[in-house]
């Protein structure tokens, strides 16, 4: 085997060495070179070979040097496998003798063999194949053979791959260079899906990672809910996340910068956990990404990130409100939408409005199918089961809630109120400034729970505020002739044909003990409210006499014919009040007129 010759320092790109045989290697810092080795280069390559003697022999690309030639330029002599012939005849001597005419088969020296070089010696002298080629000159054709088979070897070689290599100049220590390999990130998501307050997991799987790189971890929202509790961080918290190397490593806060230092070289797998904050807000699914970024000290880097999906598991249910007023009870069930869920036995000032019935469909969200699962009378903090689609009872009335939410609810009794009002008064118009519509703050109060189809639940309140209702009074006009009197009722308004509007009403709270409140003449006002029960106020006009009692019922007496036997008048001012104190006031207008009324002289009212 040949002796080596050299050793490679320093190769960049692609370097070959072909051997005798034909075979072929790449080249690497520290291989071997022989004296029979050709050295070829590829575009942009370099190589520097330190011969034995401590020389140097260096190639640029695209180039190509036999070792041995190398060598020989250099004084060195080349080895071989095989020991040198005695010299004979120069190549110059051959040629000169040749010219001159001289027989070339006699013209060497016989070798040691036996006979002359040209010759192919003696039969059985190991030369037997080798003949001379002959060339005609005026036919320059001939096959070349020396007696055997000349074909080259058939090898196939798979093609060569360019290797890219990273020089650091600065690790070159006694003459030689280190090849880099650029560092790589993979992120990975344990459970790319998770419930709303638990965990997320990443890993991370870092390759060629030198010592002295950094890794850097970034975390971001893919849709940010201006309504959570920190609006820049979602659903979880980016500040405060932890890491940890390998799977059964501590787990440590990762620091402010987010950057983890890496003191070793090789593959690392670093685990990242992020903990969701469960807002108790119904939202969207949410997502966020992680991005891990590995860099070392050359400047190469690799990065990759990785998303995780927060799945919301909030429901979100409303209060609701609705209101009713005593006015609209009756005795009936009414079967016209809203209809009644039950009747009252009282009758309010306005029973054919409907308004002691309201319907209405609870306020709830959730995720998949979300339906009402209980329902109570009262408020009740903890969640409900049952009573769906079935009429319970309540302070003031009774509720029937469905499973979507939808609702009935009848008023069935009045609420004790406390503000005094005033309600329809004598003209048949509704007052602008009716404080006795109010509720007071009386309500009936329901409790409701929603369950999602993740079985999440919510309660909330169903408020129903109770309207009062107030007394309504209507003016009463009556007629009379001179020196007649007329008894009737300022409530019941009774007189017979006289009569021109419908009697008035206490409302559903019924009235007092004392009907009227007070009756007014002019700038006459006497009051009730001192007064034993079935007092009577007595007034006396210029045209006659009126005694009212507490309950309603009146005598009016006419004084008789005027001397201008014109129609006269008489109006007073009358309020009703309810058993709460709510009032109305009316009118009640009294005329007196003539057998033959004269026409042609203006009426006059006192």
């Amino acid at each position: 085997m040949a002796q080596e010759i050299g050793i490679v320092k320093i190769v960049t790109g692609t370097v070959t060495a072909i051997a005798a045989d034909g075979s072929k290697r790449i080249l690497q810092v520290g291989d071997r070179v022989y004296p029979t080795d050709l050295l070829t280069t590829a575009a942009g390559s370099t190589v520097m070979v330190q011969l034995a003697n401590g020389s140097y022999v260096d190639m640029g690309g695209n180039d190509s040097m036999q070792l041995g030639a190398a060598m020989q330029e250099q004084g060195e002599p080349s080895q071989t496998a095989q020991s040198q012939q005695p010299a004979g005849l120069s190549a110059e001597d051959i040629q000169a003798a040749l010219l001159a005419g001289a027989d070339p088969t006699a013209i060497a020296a016989a070798t040691a063999a036996g006979g002359a070089p040209g010759a192919g010696g003696a039969p059985g002298a190991g030369n037997e194949g080798h003949v001379p080629v002959t060339v005609e000159y005026l036919n320059p054709v001939a096959p070349v053979t020396n007696g055997f088979d000349t074909t080259g070897p058939n090898v196939a070689f798979p093609p060569i791959v360019p290797e890219v290599l990273i020089l650091n100049p600065q690790a070159v220590s006694g003459g030689s260079v280190i090849g880099l390999v650029a560092p790589g990130v993979n992120i990975s998501v344990t459970s790319p899906s998770i419930p709303e307050g638990s965990i997320a997991e990443f890993k991370v799987d870092l390759t060629s990672v030198t010592a002295g790189s950094v890794l850097e971890l970034a975390l971001a929202n893919g849709d940010t809910n201006p309504a959570t509790a920190d609006a820049s961080d979602g659903d979880y918290n980016a500040q405060t996340y932890q890491y940890r190397i390998g799977p059964d490593g501590p787990w440590l806060d990762v620091p402010a910068d987010h950057k983890l230092p890496l003191g070793s070289s090789g593959d690392f797998t670093i685990y990242v956990r992020v903990i969701t904050i469960d807002d108790r807000i119904f939202e969207p699914d949410e997502t966020f990404t992680l991005t891990a970024t590995i860099s070392d000290g050359n400047g190469t880097s690799a990065s990759d990130s990785a998303v995780a999906t927060i799945l919301d598991n909030d429901i979100a249910s409303n209060a609701a409100t609705a209101s009713v007023s005593e006015s609209g009870l009756d005795l009936l069930v009414d079967g016209s939408a809203p209809t009644d869920l039950a009747a009252s036995g009282i009758k309010g000032s306005h029973e054919d409005q409907r308004s002691e019935t309201v319907t209405g469909k609870l306020d709830f969200q959730g995720h998949g199918l979300t339906e009402v699962t209980g329902v109570q009378a009262g408020t009740v903090d903890t969640a409900i089961s049952g009573n769906v689609d079935t009429v319970i009872n309540g302070e003031f009335g009774v509720l029937k809630v469905a499973a979507d939410g939808s609702y009935v609810y009848t008023l069935t009794r009045t609420a004790e109120h406390t503000t005094k009002g005033h309600g329809i008064e004598g003209s048949g118009i509704e007052s602008s400034g009716i404080e006795g519509s109010s509720n007071d703050g009386i309500t009936d109060v329901f409790s409701f729970t929603v369950t999602d189809v993740n079985g999440t639940q919510s309660n909330n309140t169903l408020t129903v505020a109770i309207n009062d209702d107030t007394p309504s009074a209507y003016n009463d006009n009556e007629t009379l002739k001179f020196g007649e009197f007329l008894s009737d009722s300022v409530i019941l308004n009774y007189g017979g044909n006289r009569d021109t509007i419908a009697n008035d009403s206490s409302g559903a709270d019924g009235f007092g003990a004392t009907t009227l409140r007070s009756v007014t003449f002019g700038n006459q006002t006497q009051s009730f409210e001192s007064l034993p029960i079935n007092s009577v106020l007595t007034f006396e006009t210029d045209n006659g006499w009126l005694d009212i009692r507490s309950d309603g019922h009146y005598r009016y007496e006419s004084k008789g014919n005027p001397a201008s036997l014109l129609e006269v008048t008489d109006k007073f001012e009358y309020k009703i009040q309810d058993a709460e104190g709510d009032y109305a006031s009316a009118f009640l207008t009294l005329t007196q007129r003539p057998d033959v009324l004269n026409t042609g002289e203006p009426q006059q009212t006192v």
